[in-house]
């Protein structure tokens, strides 16, 4: 039955029968059509038990044990704090899941586990959030990062995902450096969501600019918006100035005419 699925797809598909104890790849695949293949939004109409497909299924609620959970917690704490990791604790449990260490799954995990800040991550959080998804060993933890790569990867779960990256990176701060911002852009790809993304990343780093000295939230949650709205423009003539855009991109669009007439 289940041959014709793509790779992600059969992994979201095991991973779903194995949370939910559904045996039937007919009607696990029927239910996973039916929310577009997003693993989360399936386990979470699953478990309300309002979806007529499973009315005749108990939803097994995921056991996970906590003693393991604080167990892995405090295998990457170091000698000074039990109860959040410093970034070599961090960093040692993403090596131990065996991903890179520089790559874009160093923010997807916190984003799945709901922390609050990359200051660091609590205990209580971690533990939370390892119960809210069912994991409580390190190669359970290994099987479900496909099925946050399919999150990220949909239209819908890379906004959610994307809104949330901000308020994790900034920390105690009210915004985003340049710098900063740039890095966590490159990491997602922008130069293929933002047909002006080096021109953008040049303006952004002007020595002199006009432009913004920092990226707060209503500029970062709405490049993916204007970056659609100019996709495919060759001049921005006809840019309307009275939209209401965060600042930043009317400077930014000034800036672009300029370049476009040759000064």
């Amino acid at each position: 039955m289940s041959s014709y699925l793509t790779k992600r797809q059969k992994n979201t598909l095991t991973n779903f029968k194995s949370i939910t104890g559904v045996e039937s790849d007919k009607e696990a695949i029927k239910f996973l059509r039916k929310y577009k293949w997003n693993v989360d939004n399936a386990l979470g109409r699953f478990y309300d038990g309002e979806d007529s497909i499973f009315t005749s299924i108990k939803p097994k609620l995921p056991v996970v044990n906590k003693s393991k959970i604080k167990e892995i917690f405090e295998k990457y704490c170091d000698d000074s704090t039990d109860d959040k990791w410093t970034d070599d604790g961090m960093i040692q449990f993403f090596e131990d899941l065996e991903i890179d260490t520089e790559g874009l799954m160093t923010l997807a995990i916190p984003f799945k586990l709901k922390i609050s800040s990359i200051d660091g991550i609590e205990k209580s959080e971690f533990v939370s959030g390892m119960e809210a998804l069912g994991i409580d060993t390190m190669d359970k933890f290994r099987v479900y990062i496909p099925t946050i790569q399919n999150e990220i990867d949909s239209p819908s779960g890379f906004n959610s995902f994307y809104n949330y990256i901000f308020n994790y990176a900034k920390g105690r701060s009210k915004n985003l450096a340049i710098g900063t911002s740039i890095f966590l852009w490159e990491q997602l790809n922008f130069e293929e969501r933002f047909n002006y993304f080096s021109d953008w990343c040049d303006f952004l780093n002007l020595p002199d600019g006009d432009g913004p000295k920092a990226i707060s939230k209503d500029t970062w949650s709405q490049l993916l918006n204007f970056a659609s709205e100019v996709s495919g423009t060759d001049s921005f003539e006809n840019w309307d100035e009275n939209a209401e855009w965060p600042w930043a991109f009317d400077v930014f669009v000034e800036y672009m005419q300029k370049k476009q007439r040759g000064y």
